[in-house]
């Protein structure tokens, strides 16, 4: 998918969003292991550092040669090795947070925005506008349940594409998922 937005080559990424997404390359498949590998090493993110910040658009650029189902891995692992707003127990205030993890994670310009609404009991409607791929925030979504989500002894998860709007993929600006645990 390429990004209907355009990036501001000036925004950047956090270090720890690299190398999570690097450490979350070593559970896939082996080929598409090496696969998400050579192209994180191709657009000069193979020896990433926390403490560092990288352009986005060279993140972008990678994941958008990574198959849907590697990105939606990626994504899933994003939530437990970030830098994320102190004190969060439940899936709801995981959720309730996204956003601000989004913003402690990047900067440097314009990076569009997380938002979660209730819709009733353990239901959100979850907007995402953002240049990252589709993919990768379904991942995103079920990775903050999972690390949040403590007060389950299950993770049951259902998407539900709402087709009122386009998604970025098809040219539009933003997507938005149901989620139901």
């Amino acid at each position: 998918m390429v990004s209907p937005r355009a990036v501001d080559a000036a925004v950047e990424v956090s270090g720890s969003v690299v190398c999570q997404i690097r450490e979350g390359v070593g559970d896939l498949p082996d080929s598409d292991a090496s696969r998400a590998d050579e192209i994180l090493s191709r657009s000069g993110l193979d020896d990433p550092s926390p403490d560092e910040w990288y352009p986005l658009v060279e993140l972008l650029d990678a994941l958008d040669a990574v198959g849907d189902e590697a990105l939606i891995h990626l994504g899933t692992t994003i939530p437990e090795g970030v830098e994320w707003p102190p004190s969060i127990e439940t899936a709801s205030e995981g959720f309730a947070t996204v956003d601000e993890a989004y913003r402690l994670n990047h900067r440097g310009g314009d990076i569009g925005y997380y938002e979660f609404a209730e819709v009733a009991g353990r239901d959100r409607k979850v907007i995402c506008a953002n240049p990252y791929p589709c993919a990768f925030d379904k991942g995103i979504i079920e990775g903050t349940l999972r690390a949040f989500g403590g007060e389950f002894s299950y993770t049951p998860m259902i998407f539900l594409h709402e087709t009122s709007e386009r998604c970025r993929a098809e040219g539009g600006e933003k997507c938005t998922y149901r989620v139901s645990w």
